[in-house]
């Protein structure tokens, strides 16, 4: 154990990479990989894929999940999105 913060040595490196991230990124490991995540979407989107295969190619658990935090994040949803981005052949 740390002594004075009362963390194993591997619990206290974990919260020094952590806080490393967050004040590099200025987000949160879980932030910073949605965004990665919402960024890879936006360019398969693009594309002729479906929602649904774009939402598993993501690493999101079904295209609702992909739906719910795309949204959040973008303030509309991928369908839409797609609409106003798709390149035309």
């Amino acid at each position: 154990m740390r002594g004075d913060t009362g963390l194993s040595k591997v619990n206290h490196m974990r919260s020094i990479a952590l806080l490393d991230v967050k004040v590099s990124t200025g987000c949160t490991p879980y932030q910073w990989l949605l965004v990665r995540k919402i960024d890879k979407a936006k360019l398969l989107l693009k594309g002729p894929l479906p929602i649904a295969a774009i939402s598993a190619e993501c690493g999101f658990a079904d295209q609702a999940h992909l739906t719910r935090v795309f949204n959040m994040a973008v303030g509309t949803t991928p369908g839409r999105w797609r609409a106003e981005h798709r390149q035309r052949p």
